[in-house]
């Protein structure tokens, strides 16, 4: 499925079915999406109303980690439209949470070595 059809897909879903306009899992997706439309000032909406919906979900909080560390220019002007303090706003405090999040999975080692690996980097 090409990214235009598979965007057009969600829309469809979000359209018709309510149930999925709270589901972090389906923003996620579509930010992934915009961002191999190489539209990553999209996809940082998507990507944080995800976390926002999705908080506790590892695999949403490491993909805004990887695009908070990768897009930082996209993240400050998202943030520059919003007001929300509470708001985590960059790698470092996503990639803290997903280590978090993931503290008792230990199918989850060696991601989370990289995690960490990565945060140590950039603190």
């Amino acid at each position: 499925m090409r990214t235009s059809q598979a965007s057009g897909y969600y829309a469809l879903l979000l359209k018709n079915f309510p149930q999925f306009k709270n589901n972090g899992i389906i923003f996620n997706e579509l930010a992934v999406l915009e961002l191999l439309k190489n539209n990553p000032d999209k996809a940082a909406s998507f990507f944080f109303l995800a976390a926002k919906l999705a908080p506790d979900n590892p695999d949403i909080i490491r993909n805004c980690a990887i695009y908070c560390d990768f897009n930082p220019s996209s993240v400050r002007r998202y943030l520059s439209r919003i007001s929300r303090p509470d708001f985590p706003t960059t790698a470092k405090d996503y990639y803290s949470r997903y280590l978090k999040l993931t503290s008792a999975r230990p199918e989850l080692e060696s991601e989370r070595l990289a995690v960490e690996q990565r945060l140590s980097t950039i603190r």
